[in-house]
Parts: C-alpha cells; sequence; structure tokens
C-alpha cells in the first residue's frame, strides 16, 4: 500500500455511495503505465495509474496516481462538473518528494470572465469556508484581474 492509496480509495467509495460513479474512457494503454527511473542506486520503479468516472452532473472526476517508492508519490484529483450547472471545478494534488509534502487544493469557477457567475461561485465558497478565509474576494479578483 502507498501512501495515497487509502486517500483514493476513501474520495472513490465516498463519491460512488453518494453520486452513482460510472466509468469514464480512459484511452487504450493509460490506465496503468510502468516505467524504470533514474541509474544507477537511484534506479526506481515507478508505478502511475488513471482512475475516472463521471456523473450526470460532474463530466469528468479524473484521478492519477503516481507510486515511485520512498522517492515520489503524488496522487492528482480532479472533479469537472458538467458546464450547465453553476458548480466550480475542483483539484487536489497530493505529492510527496524526499524533502517533503506538498498538498494543493483549488476551487475555481469554470468561467473567469464572467462576474455574475465568479459572484455566485464566491458565495458557494463562502458558505463551504464559513468566513475562514476573509480575504478570499480579494485575493480572487486580484488573481482574476492579473490573467
Amino acid at each position: 500500500m502507498t501512501l495515497y492509496q487509502p486517500f483514493l480509495d476513501y474520495a472513490i467509495a465516498l463519491l460512488q455511495e453518494r453520486l452513482n460513479l460510472q466509468p469514464y474512457a480512459i484511452p487504450q494503454g493509460f490506465e496503468s503505465k510502468q516505467a524504470t527511473v533514474g541509474k544507477g542506486k537511484h534506479q526506481q520503479e515507478v508505478l502511475t495509474t488513471s482512475y475516472a468516472y463521471q456523473t450526470i452532473k460532474l463530466r469528468q472526476i479524473p484521478a492519477a496516481h503516481v507510486q515511485g517508492g520512498n522517492s515520489l508519490q503524488v496522487l492528482n484529483f480532479v472533479i469537472f462538473p458538467h458546464l450547465n450547472y453553476d458548480l466550480p471545478f475542483f483539484g487536489a494534488d497530493l505529492v510527496t518528494l524526499p524533502g517533503g509534502h506538498l498538498i494543493a487544493l483549488d476551487m475555481q469557477p469554470l468561467f473567469r470572465d464572467d462576474l455574475g457567475y465568479q459572484t455566485s461561485i464566491h458565495r458557494i465558497l463562502r458558505v463551504l469556508l464559513h468566513g475562514r478565509w476573509r480575504s478570499l474576494d480579494q485575493k480572487q479578483q486580484s488573481i482574476y484581474t492579473k490573467h
């Protein structure tokens, strides 16, 4: 068992229980890939496994799990709603390298150029976050205006 496999198993089981997940086609040959990386004593087997699901409201729920022993552990997990639902996309990257861990969580509006849409998504995020980040609106507005 790897570092992030329990999280992935739990997330898929929870989504299946609540959302009736259906398979989403992964191109043949990309379901699982194994490679040897590095040289000499730094040589390491790396296994990448891909998962993909969909639901009535969520068009894609892809996940990629990279297992590289003690050198590398990665889980990328994303949820993309269908475009006709007023929902943000969600992304999570969990990365472990020999020097430490990195966890990045992302939840953004699908349409960044529509101010009304952004406002409605910010309202949802405020409810979800319960005011934990008071400057969320200011930070997001500065990001949108820069890009």
